[in-house]
């Protein structure tokens, strides 16, 4: 059975989403699994830096909406990749499900490419300065007729305000997608999981914690040279409940093609193949072991 895949077109109109990129995620600790006594843990955090301009590779961005710092609060978190130009991870946490719109804008993060600009998403145009936009992070316009989506890790879907949903609009959150893949069977299993996890929530004492993330491939967009395209996309979530402190979580993965392969594992399975020849090569951890007890078995409601 053949399916076709639609294409969106989503138009950019000023705007500005407050943002910072942060020395650590301590800025923004919400997002990352908790174990009740105040420690949160984060995955992996990969660093590189050049020996010349001091620059790290791997960048952390606490991400939010309102630009009234006074009353904003972040929506989730990114560990951003300045070379690949696509993101390692965006880990979020999920209040339930509600419904939310697609915005029409979409940002990009001028401190990535000059540190001393505004701590703001912006649209694409010339930084503090006249500082170029795009050096260490992805444009809009690699994107154009690349024949790949725009692909959301934290998706809207599971956005559970407006606020939340417009947020997740930045190119720091997304990676070229395979069309079908992002349309149909990534989307799928976003559904699915977004259902899990509100039936869970309902019951006391529990938090959802995701972390999605994106493995380098071994191709760039077609019409630039510089924005990697995955190999595979994953994704892990961790149900805790502080009360009993134990976690159940599940993990997913799938070759960002047109092959169909959504794959159920296990988040040591998933953490073992990341840590391997075809994943990051070097070791990766989501949890840190505090979420490792798997559900084991297919959780999700058949349609």
């Amino acid at each position: 059975m053949g399916f076709v895949c639609g294409v969106f077109l989503l138009l950019s109109l000023p705007a500005l989403v407050r943002t910072e990129v942060v020395d650590d995620f301590n800025t923004c600790p919400d997002f990352f699994l908790n174990d009740g006594g105040g420690h949160f843990v984060t995955p992996t955090i990969f660093t590189e830096v050049d020996q010349q301009t001091h620059h790290d590779r791997y960048q952390k961005i606490c991400q939010r909406r309102d630009n009234n710092i006074a009353i904003a609060n972040y929506e989730f978190a990114t560990l951003y990749d300045t070379v690949s130009k696509i993101p390692v991870f965006s880990a979020y946490r999920v209040h339930g499900k509600t419904h939310t719109d697609r915005n029409a804008n979409w940002f990009i993060e001028p401190q990535l490419d000059n540190p001393s600009d505004d701590p703001f998403q912006g649209t694409e145009r010339q930084g503090r300065g006249g500082a170029t936009m795009g050096p260490y992070q992805a444009l809009k316009e690699d994107y154009k007729q690349s024949g790949y989506d725009m692909g959301h890790l934290f998706p809207v879907s599971h956005a559970h305000t407006q606020e939340t949903a417009d947020a997740t609009f930045t190119l720091t959150n997304v990676v070229p997608q395979d069309r079908c893949l992002n349309e149909i069977w990534w989307r799928d299993l976003e559904g699915k999981i977004i259902k899990h996890l509100d039936n869970n929530l309902k019951q006391r004492f529990s938090k959802a914690y995701v972390v999605t993330g994106a493995v380098p491939g071994r191709s760039t967009i077609s019409n630039t040279v510089n924005v990697n395209v995955p190999g595979y996309l994953w994704t892990a979530f961790c149900c805790y409940n502080f009360k009993t402190k134990q976690g159940v979580s599940k993990a997913h993965i799938a070759p960002n093609d047109r092959s169909q392969r959504v794959i159920d594992w296990k988040v040591a399975d998933l953490e073992t193949f990341l840590s391997g020849p075809d994943g990051y090569t070097q070791p990766f951890s989501i949890f840190q072991g505090k979420c490792n007890s798997d559900y084991n078995q297919y959780i999700y409601e058949h349609d």
